[in-house]
C-alpha cells in the first residue's frame, strides 16, 4: 500500500496531460481530498510532441532523482508516426521502441527507486482504420519486461463499447481528447494505481535492445555562447537561439539527430536541413499558431525523415540547419503529423531551444550568413 502522504511526480506527455481539467488535474484533486498530495515537481508535457520530447525533458531534468514516480502519457501522440511498421523510413517501430526503452532505462539509472507508470489513451479512430497498434503492444511488453506499471484506457473503452460507439461523440470531445466521463475514469485509475499495491523497483535487467537511446544526449541553448531570445507564459519558459541570419552546424560521430525543439510563431519559416550531401525541408507551423489562437507555441520535430534506414549501422554525419533554402529548386517539405503546411515569409526565422541526438557531437557552431 501507499506509504507517503506526499508523492513527488515527474510527468512527460502530450496535450491530454496539460489541457484544462485533464486526468492529472482530476487525480491531484481526488488525492488531496483523501489527504494525499500529488506534487508534480516537473511537468515536461507539451501538446503535439512525442516520446522523443519526453526523453529530451528527462535528459534536461533537474529533479528526476527526487521523484517517487514518472508518469508517461505518450501512446496517443506516438501512434500516428510509429504504430504502423509498413511506414517509411525502414525501422520506424524499432526506432520508437529504442526511445521508449531509453526513457525507462535512463529514469532508473538516475533514480533506481522511481516508479514508472505508462498511460495508454487513444485518438478517435474509425472502425475500418483499426489495426494492431505497435506502440500499444510495445508499451505492454516493455512494462512487463521491466516490471513497471500500466494504465490502459484505450483497450477497455474499445472492448466495453465496441468499435462503433468508441468512435462517437459519446466518448470524444474532439479527435484527440476524451469527454469528462473517460477523463474521470483515467483519473480514478491513476489514483488507485498510486495509492494501491505496486511492483517494487528492481535492478535493471539487460536491455531488450542494446541500441536503446538511454545514452542519447540533449543539447540546450545555454550550451552555446550567444545571445538568447526568451519565450515565457504561465505554462512554459524557454530560451531560444534565432536562426535568421545564421545557420546551425554540427557533426555527429557514429550517431544521428533524433529531434529538434523550437518555438513556432508566424514569422517562423520552413526548416532546411543538409545531412552530408543530401537536402531535406520540413514544415514547422502549429495549427493554433496559423489560426492565431496563440502568438507562439513550443514545437518539436522528430527527424526520422532525415534518415532512410533507421536501423542501419551508424555513420558519421554532418548536419546544417537553416531557414535559407540550399537549392533554387524547391523540395517538397516533410509535414510532421502535428504540423500544417505553410510558407516562409520575406525574413523568416527559426527559434530553436534544443537538440536530441545519439553519437558524439563535434564542431557545434553558429555560422553567420
Amino acid at each position: 500500500m501507499m506509504e507517503k502522504p506526499v508523492i513527488k511526480a515527474v510527468v512527460i506527455g502530450g496535450s491530454n496531460t496539460i489541457i484544462q481539467k485533464n486526468y492529472l488535474w482530476a487525480a491531484i484533486k481526488s488525492l488531496k481530498e483523501a489527504g494525499v498530495t500529488l506534487d508534480v515537481i516537473e511537468n515536461h508535457a507539451v501538446g503535439g510532441t512525442n516520446i522523443f520530447n519526453g526523453l529530451f525533458g528527462l535528459k534536461r531534468s533537474e529533479k528526476l532523482a527526487e521523484a517517487d514516480v514518472l508518469i508517461i502519457e505518450y501512446a496517443l501522440n506516438d501512434t500516428p508516426t510509429y504504430a504502423d511498421d509498413s511506414k517509411n523510413p525502414k525501422g520506424i517501430v524499432t526506432h520508437w521502441s529504442r526511445c521508449y526503452e531509453g526513457v525507462i532505462r535512463y529514469a532508473r539509472e538516475v533514480n533506481p527507486n522511481i516508479r514508472i507508470v505508462s498511460i495508454i489513451l487513444e485518438a478517435k479512430t474509425k472502425p475500418q482504420a483499426r489495426r494492431l497498434n505497435h506502440v500499444y503492444a510495445g508499451i505492454h511488453y516493455l512494462t512487463a519486461y521491466y516490471q513497471l506499471e500500466l494504465i490502459d484506457i484505450a483497450s477497455p473503452v474499445l472492448h466495453d463499447l465496441g468499435a462503433e460507439r468508441a468512435f462517437t461523440n459519446e466518448v470524444y470531445k474532439d479527435g484527440f481528447h476524451y469527454k469528462p466521463i473517460v477523463v474521470m475514469e483515467t483519473a480514478k485509475r491513476l489514483v488507485r494505481q498510486l495509492t494501491g499495491d505496486y511492483p517494487r523497483p528492481v535492478p535493471l535487467p539487460d536491455p531488450l535492445d542494446p541500441l536503446h537511446f538511454g545514452n542519447a544526449s540533449a543539447v540546450g541553448t545555454k550550451d552555446f555562447n550567444t545571445d538568447l531570445t526568451p519565450f515565457a507564459n504561465s505554462r512554459f519558459s524557454v530560451d531560444t537561439i534565432e536562426l535568421q541570419n545564421q545557420d546551425l552546424k554540427f557533426t555527429l560521430e557514429k550517431g544521428k539527430l533524433l529531434a529538434l525543439f523550437y518555438v513556432d510563431r508566424l514569422s517562423g519559416g520552413v526548416a532546411h536541413f543538409r545531412v552530408n550531401d543530401l537536402h531535406y525541408d520540413s514544415f514547422m507551423r502549429k495549427p493554433s499558431v496559423r489560426s492565431e489562437e496563440y502568438p507562439w507555441l513550443l514545437g518539436m520535430i522528430s527527424t526520422e525523415f532525415l534518415h532512410k534506414n533507421l536501423v542501419a549501422e551508424e555513420e558519421d554525419r554532418t548536419y546544417t540547419l537553416t531557414v535559407k533554402p540550399f537549392m533554387k529548386k524547391e523540395l517538397k517539405p516533410f509535414r510532421p503529423s502535428s504540423n500544417v503546411a505553410h510558407e516562409s515569409g520575406e525574413s523568416p526565422t527559426l527559434a530553436f531551444y534544443g537538440l536530441l541526438h545519439t553519437g558524439k557531437m563535434t564542431d557545434l557552431t553558429l555560422k553567420s550568413r
